[in-house]
């Protein structure tokens, strides 16, 4: 039996293996959580282009300031490969891969043109910044380097939020693990990643670079675990991420903490989007079982829109 190619949305590949995955009590791979992060994407620009067009109509001077502001935080849902592929194949050693770890940064928004964007804004507008939604995979802590082995095998997925000033580069990372402490090293271990990445994207000139000249990069990441909810099983981690990824990137509250030094607060806004998002399951055993449904959902609407009855403006909503 082919395994029959189901969709391709922007890049992110379904294939029947995948789908058979969110059809049962399984565990998914990479590609579905690659659906998951691309779908939630590509709602996020729909949604931040709708509030631009609308802050063009809006008269009201309150409305346009709290539209702008949130503009200038802009998200990056990162491809469970990307990862894997910053964490297992790339050698801070080689010329060559610092290029791609630079490529990398200029994708983020992180460039220097951005900088001096971010520069030339700030004074109205407040700091801005890059969140990088990023899934975990706990086999993203067996180590760096160019010769790890199956880069996708993994038991557990959990997700992280990298908050990058575009201004100073300074970041904040904040950690949601539906297994309380089981990817927390692993965490560390890819945040350490991204701020090499955010170090070396920010140097001109690759030639005699130490990373670790900066004392800073000399001592892990700091990492805020936060709040979330457990999962009860040994499958659902995978869809806990998705749902908190979702959670936050539609929590206005927890946006506009992103921009500011204000930590405590960030970390709380981002705990109660995800408490507020849940509330309309009945358990967090529905978590996954909804999520479940609705990403299969998803799938099939994008793949059949024609034989589906899900509205175009409605699919991937809980």
């Amino acid at each position: 039996m082919t395994n029959a190619l189901i969709v391709n949305y922007h890049d992110a590949c379904i294939y029947q293996s995948d789908l058979n995955l969110l059809q049962g009590n399984q565990w998914l791979n990479d590609a579905c959580i690659n659906f998951g992060m691309t779908h939630l994407s590509v709602r996020c620009n729909e949604e931040t282009n709708k509030k631009k067009n609308n802050a063009c109509d809006d008269m009201d001077e309150q409305d346009t300031s709290d539209s702008q502001h949130q503009q200038h935080v802009k998200m990056e849902f990162l491809d469970p490969s990307v990862v894997s592929f910053f964490m297992h194949q790339i050698s801070l050693g080689d010329e060559e891969d610092i290029d791609e770890l630079r490529n990398l940064y200029s994708i983020w928004g992180l460039s220097a043109e951005k900088k001096k964007q971010a520069a030339a804004t700030e004074q109205t507008s407040g700091e801005n910044a890059v969140a990088l939604f990023v899934p975990v995979n706990d086999n993203n802590g067996s180590g760096f380097g160019v010769a790890a082995s199956n880069c996708f095998d993994g038991n557990h997925w959990s997700f992280l939020l990298a908050v990058i000033s575009t201004a100073n580069g300074s970041q904040r990372f904040f950690h949601f693990d539906s297994s309380a402490g089981y990817n927390h090293l692993t965490a560390i271990k890819v945040s350490n990643r991204i701020r090499d990445i955010v170090i070396m994207g920010s140097i001109e000139h690759t030639s005699n670079v130490d990373i670790g000249a900066d004392t800073d990069a000399n001592a892990d990441a700091d990492v805020i675990e936060c709040r979330s909810p457990q999962q009860n099983n040994g499958y659902d981690c995978g869809l806990h991420a998705l749902v908190t990824a979702e959670a936050i990137s539609e929590y206005s509250k927890a946006v506009e903490f992103m921009i500011g030094n204000n930590t405590i607060a960030l970390k709380t806004s981002m705990e109660e989007a995800v408490e507020h998002f849940v509330a309309k399951f009945a358990s967090d055993s529905d978590i996954g079982r909804k999520k479940r449904r609705q990403l299969a959902e998803s799938i099939t609407a994008i793949a059949h829109p024609a034989e589906t009855s899900i509205h175009k403006n409605t699919v991937g909503k809980l």
